[in-house]
């Protein structure tokens, strides 16, 4: 299977000073939410015992307008999702 390029949503989700990082897709090939690959969890090495035992990847605020400004430009996403405070804010809406 070849891999495909397209992740349909990155998620950041605040968590004090860090922000979360989660991808996510609708397709029916099998995607990783951590690494934003389509790669079955049995083949990685931090599936054990049925679940995956890694945690999402955690970065600064710097690292975060880097990312959305690298999606933005690469156009390979095709929503990103900002969570502060239970609010949620989609790419062009007024978020502040």
């Amino acid at each position: 299977m070849d891999k495909k390029v397209v992740i349909e949503e990155v998620t950041f989700l605040r968590k004090g000073k860090r922000w979360e990082v989660r991808y996510s897709s609708n397709s029916s090939d099998p995607f990783c939410p951590i690494f934003g690959e389509y790669d079955s969890c049995e083949k990685c090495g931090y599936f054990k015992n049925g679940k995956c035992i890694i945690r999402p990847n955690e970065i600064d605020f710097e690292e975060l307008i880097y990312r959305i400004m690298k999606n933005a430009k690469k156009r390979n996403c095709l929503s990103i999702t900002i969570k502060v405070e239970n609010r949620n804010i989609k790419k062009g809406s007024n978020v502040f």
